[in-house]
């Protein structure tokens, strides 16, 4: 079960690498109708996929991703994760909710919604940030 308590701490986490390794355009934990109880941590950055997709980027991104979560979480909490998915800030998904939705190391949630024909139970959003907005960041 994901608590305010346990939002929190993936805000933590998002704050603590956007920190360190630059901002995200995408950062949430997204329960699917299919994971039961389990939420899957999505991310998109530029610094994790960028226009250098790879495995070995990926695996890099994952890397600080994970030492992120486990640094902050219990072992209960982390059994409360599905899997995390990188995906590119160009990705459909990344666009729809960047279009619907803007924040920032905040919280917004929403309930029941199909988004790319995937059902999407509940989703807690950290951040959304259109791409538009990383590249004034970059500037």
């Amino acid at each position: 079960m994901v608590t305010k308590a346990l939002v929190d701490k993936f805000k933590l986490v998002e704050q603590d690498i956007s920190n360190k390794k630059g901002d995200f355009a995408f950062f949430g934990l997204v329960l699917k109708e299919e994971n039961v109880g389990k939420w899957d941590v999505v991310v998109s950055s530029e610094w994790g996929v960028g226009s250098e997709w790879g495995v070995g980027r990926v695996r890099e991104a994952l890397e600080v991703i994970i030492k992120a979560l486990q640094a902050k979480l219990t072992d209960d909490e982390l059994e409360n994760i599905s899997k995390i998915v990188f995906l590119k800030p160009s990705d459909s998904f990344v666009k729809l909710i960047n279009s619907a939705i803007t924040v920032e190391h905040g919280t917004v949630d929403f309930h029941g919604n199909v988004i790319n024909g995937v059902l999407i139970k509940h989703a807690h959003i950290i951040t959304s940030k259109p791409r538009q907005t990383l590249e004034k960041v970059a500037l």
